[in-house]
């Protein structure tokens, strides 16, 4: 069975993600959980919702700064404690009542050296059996992942956390509300560097490369593993957030604090994806591919387009495909909603693709459609479908984008396979033929 009883978002409220398998392979994660299940633990259940708040703590280098902070609150809150921050914490003279721990790497056995009796050991399944060992006359709890790596590994009724990813960052606040706390604090939660990249010395970690993200003016330092899971956590926990009405309140300052910041934002959603555009637009890297420009001809065969036809490019970005249509004899005009992405002198338009858009013969997107916010997709169909009076060429993107962690924003904004962008699809176009792809999906419709 799934972890709900009516609180944490499952099914058709949990957030989509493809799984990345974290620190080790799929192979040593199902050996592991396999030989862990065995034990006979007890398992994690929900408990019924709590008054006294939690407070949550991470290894963000901030935590050395709200140390005092958490300190004043300690008496009248609860406190679970991630990874190294259980250490951290009974360095200041902390005992924390929670543990959380998911890496499933046999190094993490050093957390949980000296581990406290009182302490509640909240272990994922796939964690290394050392560490189970270590732990042998403590208080431990076990519970799983919602991946499919745990799915395939584990056989009978087994409860399972939702949270479909690998970050103890998010499982920490599903546990947490797996436990009845409704109101959680979040100290150490960064996932960007001040002077040093954590509160304490994290050599499991030591190997990760720096970047750095600029968002709304400020500019980060972390890593791409850090902005990653900053990334993937807010997602995560929206969904979790809304449906528990859990109040969540972060003491940080750092990336994760902007990206919730932006995500929360009361700022109209076409300048919101505007301004995320052109920010990705001023990164020279963005622009150095043109995948559009390898579907011209298809589009045409397709289509069976004659030349002299006109030919809306629907998110246009660098217009190097417009550039390709108008060389091939066609009159082609870029639609974007950025106005600094084009590297081509071109007919252009700035505008979102759910407002009206100019009339054409036929339309031409690749790489567009998942780009879309959820919330505008059929407007942006219909829109398409009106303006274009023979037909339309549609190339999506099925799987999650990895250029959106350079501003610590999410880019494809709907990802479906491509029967469900079929059926999307076919609501506003009777006559489609679909080509599917293994990360992709080309749709051609015709009026």
């Amino acid at each position: 069975m799934v972890l709900q009883s009516g609180s944490l978002p499952v099914g058709e409220t949990s957030p989509a993600f493809l799984e990345l398998p974290v620190n080790n392979d799929r192979e040593s994660i199902i050996a592991n959980i396999t030989q862990n299940i065995g034990r006979g633990l007890p398992e994690l259940t929900q408990h019924a919702w709590r008054t006294r708040p939690l407070l949550v703590v991470g290894g963000g280098p901030s935590l050395a700064g709200y140390l005092e902070i958490l300190k004043v609150y300690r008496p009248d809150c609860d406190v679970l404690a991630i990874n190294g921050a259980y250490k951290y914490l009974r360095s200041h003279g902390i005992e924390a009542d929670y543990f959380v721990l998911i890496d499933s790497r046999a190094e993490n056995v050093v957390h949980v050296d000296g581990a406290s009796f009182r302490t509640q050991h909240l272990l994922a399944s796939q964690v290394h059996p050392r560490v189970f060992d270590e732990l042998e006359n403590r208080r431990v709890t076990m519970f799983h992942l919602g991946t499919q790596t745990a799915r395939d590994a584990i056989t009978g009724n087994f409860s399972f956390l939702t949270a479909p990813i690998g970050m103890a960052s998010v499982h920490a606040v599903y546990v947490g509300a797996a436990l009845g706390y409704k109101q959680q604090l979040l100290f150490g939660y960064d996932f960007s560097q001040g002077d040093t990249p954590y509160a304490f010395p994290q050599p499991m970690n030591a190997g990760d490369q720096p970047i750095e993200i600029t968002l709304d003016g400020r500019t980060f330092k972390t890593t791409f593993a850090m902005a990653r899971t900053a990334e993937l956590l807010v997602r995560a926990l929206l969904p979790v957030m809304r449906q528990c009405e859990l109040d969540l309140q972060l003491y940080s300052d750092g990336l994760l604090s902007a990206m919730l910041a932006k995500a929360n934002s009361d700022q109209p959603l076409e300048d919101a994806e505007r301004e995320k555009y052109e920010a990705m637009w001023a990164i020279e890297k963005y622009s150095e591919c043109s995948p559009a420009l390898w579907y011209v001809n298809s589009a045409i065969e397709l289509l069976d387009m004659p030349r002299g036809s006109s030919v809306l490019d629907l998110g246009c970005g660098t217009g190097r495909s417009v550039a390709r249509f108008n060389e091939l004899g066609f009159k082609a005009t870029g639609i974007d909603i950025a106005g600094n992405s084009l590297t081509e002198v071109i007919p252009f338009v700035q505008q979102p693709l759910w407002d009206p858009l100019p009339k054409a013969d036929y339309g031409f997107s690749v790489d567009v459609l998942e780009h879309i916010p959820q919330s505008k997709v059929l407007d942006t169909l219909r829109a398409i479908h009106d303006a274009c009076s023979v037909g339309c060429y549609l190339n999506i993107d099925t799987v999650h984008d990895s250029y959106g962690i350079l501003i610590g924003q999410q880019l494809h904004m709907t990802v479906m396979d491509g029967d469900e962008w079929l059926q999307v699809i076919k609501t506003i176009w009777s006559d489609v033929d679909y080509y599917p792809g293994e990360r992709q999906a080309v749709f051609v419709g015709r009026r």
